[in-house]
């Protein structure tokens, strides 16, 4: 086995981060049609640190392996950017020392034999350690918590870079979309019967 492959077999764990945005229960589609689970982390610089050894890694198997993949990774696409924020005027702008990491899984992803093979779902894990998968309705914007990934080059005439996909979630602190309380509405007719309400019907019918 090369040395990039071994490479791309392993599984990596980031620092603690801040989901901010993402599909990491239910895969979405893109606006360029792709259906895929993914996770955008922000992490500080020194909690980047290992990720961007990761890809510093990978570029050398390749390179070491394709003389002609280029040297330059700023004609790559590279899974990070500038983590961003809207100022006062409401325009974004760059927050130093952060970093937006992407982790992306695909719906469907090509076999041996290139057949087409829908993809499991990313493992979600509580902060025990215990799988959680199924087991949760939504995972919000602000959750903490760590990625397993895997690395891999993509070398094709129209696109060259380094990928991260997503594996698993392990939560440290859920955030959930806050429940909207409604006052009841004078004079509405339609109340869902609780499973209480029921018995009592039925038990006076008798």
């Amino acid at each position: 086995m090369s040395e990039l492959k071994a490479l791309q077999r392993q599984k990596h764990l980031t620092p603690i981060g801040r989901h901010v945005y993402g599909a990491l229960l239910e895969p979405r589609t893109t606006s360029f049609g792709k259906t895929e689970w993914m996770s955008a982390l922000v992490l500080n610089d020194a909690d980047s640190e290992p990720l961007f050894a990761v890809i510093e890694e990978l570029l050398t198997a390749k390179r070491n392996e394709n003389s002609k993949f280029p040297t330059d990774n700023s004609k790559l696409k590279l899974p990070f950017r500038p983590s961003e924020r809207k100022n006062e005027a409401g325009e974004r702008e760059a927050v130093e020392g952060e970093w937006l990491w992407s982790f992306v899984r695909r719906l469907e992803r090509k076999g041996r034999e290139g057949e087409t093979v829908r993809n499991t779902p990313p493992v979600i894990y509580d902060s025990l350690g215990n799988v959680v998968t199924g087991k949760l309705n939504m995972i919000g914007g602000g959750t903490q918590g760590k990625v397993v990934f895997e690395s891999y080059v993509y070398d094709s005439p129209a696109n060259k870079g380094v990928s991260f996909q997503l594996c698993g979630f392990q939560i440290s602190e859920l955030m959930v979309a806050p429940e909207q309380k409604l006052d009841p509405i004078e004079g509405g007719s339609f109340v869902l019967a609780t499973e209480e309400a029921e018995v009592a019907a039925l038990l006076g019918g008798n």
